[in-house]
């Protein structure tokens, strides 16, 4: 919901569960802010989906799915880590 996030250099999770057989792709992801987006992250049955992310100062920031519809899937959460300022 547009969250503020403090300046620095974050890692991006989103834990999912799904019945598909590995390596099936289920969608990406990416992370955006006024001035800054990630690059897209695969989510892939049977793989860490992660992405590091760069806000501009204290400014709101997006997590954006775009599902694939290739199989059924649960978001379990996702998980922003600052990893430095």
């Amino acid at each position: 919901p547009g969250l503020p996030l403090a300046s620095g250099l974050y890692r991006v999770e989103m834990s999912f569960e799904t019945g598909s057989t590995g390596g099936t792709r289920l969608g990406h992801f990416y992370v955006e802010s006024r001035h800054s987006r990630s690059v897209d992250a695969p989510v892939v049955a049977g793989s860490a989906a992660v992405v590091e992310f760069r806000p501009g100062t204290n400014l709101p920031a997006r997590f954006v799915f775009v599902y694939s519809r290739n199989a059924d899937m649960a978001i379990r959460s996702v998980t922003f880590t600052r990893l430095s300022p």
